[in-house]
């Protein structure tokens, strides 16, 4: 055999390159387009809702100010509602405290006694009822 290629081997193999190339150009410009359809389909989608997660964003800014706005007005009266407390526990103090003297007082008393007294002032003033009846 020699060096030299048969020439119509040659010819073959260059058409055969050819042919390979060609379907490799013609693959490589579908993925071109396929990727350009996908960079203009997310252009798209980044065009739509870019705006919306924008406006979203400043929706939530604001009313993360209304919160503050609101929290900050909140402040003084949580603050009166712990010193009303405070009042309210110190008037229950005190009056637990007349509360349980005025208990005091009450258990301290004979009842016997008083009864003893009433039945006595009964008897005492039953005939200055009976004299006011025959005057009166």
């Amino acid at each position: 055999m020699s060096n030299q290629q048969n020439p119509a081997t040659t010819e073959e193999l260059l058409s055969q390159i050819l042919v390979q190339q060609r379907r490799e150009a013609r693959a490589t410009r579908v993925a071109a387009f396929a990727v350009f359809v996908l960079v203009i389909a997310l252009l798209a989608v980044l065009a739509v809702f870019v705006p919306r997660a924008v406006a979203l964003f400043d929706h939530a800014q604001a009313s993360l100010s209304q919160v503050d706005a609101l929290l900050a007005e909140a402040e003084p009266m949580i603050g009166s509602i712990g010193a009303m407390a405070e009042n309210a526990n110190s008037m229950l103090a005190d009056n637990t405290e007349g509360v349980s003297e005025a208990v005091e007082k009450l258990n301290s008393i004979d009842i016997a006694a008083l009864n003893d007294a009433i039945h006595g002032l009964s008897e005492a003033v039953g005939p200055l009822v009976r004299l006011a009846r025959l005057l009166g």
